[in-house]
């Protein structure tokens, strides 16, 4: 019993321990390395007890306008996932694009044309994350407005960020 309640009291503290860690990371403004471990504790499927300190690690990003501009682009895609998954309203635009070279954008908007996974593997890991995230938003999209019988309408929005990217370039 007591080799049980050790065990139970080290878990609660590695537990205190990760909570600050996202806390402080937060707390000094935006860090790729807050970015990180988030998504490290997300992958890891233990997310569930670091809901509160994770809201408010990407609630101090978006309040703060953090500019992920000004990091490396892996933390800026990253950035942009989490925010997205966690309902934050945010955009890719302006920090992939000005960071990208001209091939990278061409395969970017080759991928956007074909639009479907399998476009993915010829995309630089940050742009991966983009896209990956770009389709995600589109099939919520298309299955809302699949409940209205507005499927249709997807194609219009499809077409809508093709023409922006194709401005862009």
């Amino acid at each position: 019993m007591q080799v049980h309640e050790a065990l139970e009291l080290e878990v609660e503290n590695l537990r205190e321990q990760v909570k600050r860690e996202v806390f402080v990371a937060a707390a000094s403004n935006y860090s790729s390395q807050s970015l990180d471990l988030i998504d490290a504790i997300q992958r890891l499927g233990v997310a569930y007890h670091f809901e509160t300190e994770i809201e408010e690690a990407l609630q101090h990003i978006y309040n703060n306008h953090i500019n992920m501009e000004d990091g490396d682009l892996y933390s800026i895609a990253l950035g942009f996932r989490l925010l997205r998954q966690h309902g934050y309203n945010v955009s890719c635009g302006n920090g992939l694009i000005f960071h990208s070279t001209l091939e990278e954008l061409e395969l970017f908007t080759e991928a956007i044309d074909r639009w479907d996974t399998k476009s993915m593997d010829r995309l630089p890991d940050y742009m991966q994350i983009c896209y990956e995230a770009l389709l995600n938003v589109y099939s919520e999209i298309e299955e809302k407005v699949a409940k209205e019988g507005w499927s249709y309408r997807v194609h219009y929005g499809k077409q809508a960020v093709r023409t922006a990217l194709l401005n862009l370039s």
